[in-house]
């Protein structure tokens, strides 16, 4: 049995299945001692800032794999992952509560 994947963070991950690129991009949980400091200042700067390395990484990535024609990529938000993501894996659990976060996540 594989490990199940867990983490308590903001995370990004880059997956190439061969044919295209994903980015899943996380979350930020909320916590009952969340502030506006949480939710904005410079957390949020840092995340807005990994989040476009992360782009632009996955951009360099798919060029560097096939320069003349560039491999396909998608940006995913976690909570609002496609079927053609979640069925990847051996395994998803689909979070309410993280689809209502990055709801709320300003652009």
């Amino acid at each position: 049995m594989r490990p199940k994947l867990s983490f308590r963070f903001a995370a990004i991950f880059l997956l190439d299945i061969g044919y295209k690129l994903w980015l899943w991009q996380g979350w930020f949980p909320e916590s009952p001692e969340s502030s506006d400091e949480a939710s904005s200042g410079s957390r949020m700067v840092r995340w807005h800032a990994e989040r476009r390395a992360a782009m632009q990484t996955a951009s360099d990535y798919g060029r560097i794999l096939s320069p003349a024609s560039g491999v396909e990529g998608e940006i995913v938000w976690a909570g609002h992952e496609p079927i053609e993501f979640t069925n990847l894996f051996p395994a998803w659990t689909k979070r309410e509560d993280v689809e209502g976060l990055n709801a709320k996540v300003p652009d």
